[in-house]
């Protein structure tokens, strides 16, 4: 190919043909039933929920009790939101 090739160009030189791209496709829907996949999930327990570590919005930081509109973990673990001030960095 060139530098200067168009879209057609690259189409014409795969020659792939209807039949292998929809078979590809069939796999791939096919592959993940989200019923299965909801199954899953709800196995995997509450304990698996991801924590935050900023937040923005109304807060008041637990170390200076100043009021912000952003708010990171303060130790990175528990629920103590601090200001940007306050956040040891």
């Amino acid at each position: 190919m060139t530098d200067d090739a168009t879209l057609s160009d690259f189409d014409a030189a795969a020659g792939a043909d209807d039949e292998t791209l929809d078979s590809a496709r069939e796999e791939r829907d096919s592959a993940a039933d989200p019923a299965e996949a909801a199954d899953e999930s709800a196995e995997a327990g509450a304990n698996d929920a991801p924590h935050w570590t900023y937040a923005w919005g109304d807060y008041t930081c637990s170390r200076c009790d100043s009021p912000t509109e952003r708010a990171w973990r303060a130790d990175g673990e528990g629920t103590d939101s601090v200001c940007p001030d306050c956040k040891s960095w």
